[in-house]
């Protein structure tokens, strides 16, 4: 991949419901100019099953499909992956 990458981290964020508006507060954290490509990654409790529940690619799909924002969310049973495109990939950790 060519161009410039940028990501922002949150180590944990215990609430698996407090995801979503956690990341929707904070996205200027990936205001920097002359990135082409944007990661945000975020370490949260909770499963998959919590996170497809509350809905989390949903809606973090309907306001950032489009874009060129990748999200990767660490749950305690693995890994959920949203992709540019919004294309949802969730990953279990054996």
């Amino acid at each position: 991949m060519s161009g410039n990458i940028y990501g922002y981290q949150f180590k944990e964020i215990q609430n698996p419901k407090k995801v979503v508006n956690k990341i929707f507060s904070n996205m200027k954290q990936l205001e920097t100019p002359g990135a082409d490509f944007k990661t945000f990654v975020v370490g949260t409790k909770g499963t998959l099953a919590d996170h497809l529940a509350l809905r989390t690619q949903q809606r973090l799909t309907d306001v950032y499909g489009k874009t060129n924002i990748q999200f990767i969310i660490r749950v305690e049973d693995g890994v959920l992956t949203i992709p540019p495109s919004g294309t949802f990939t969730p990953e279990v950790t054996p």
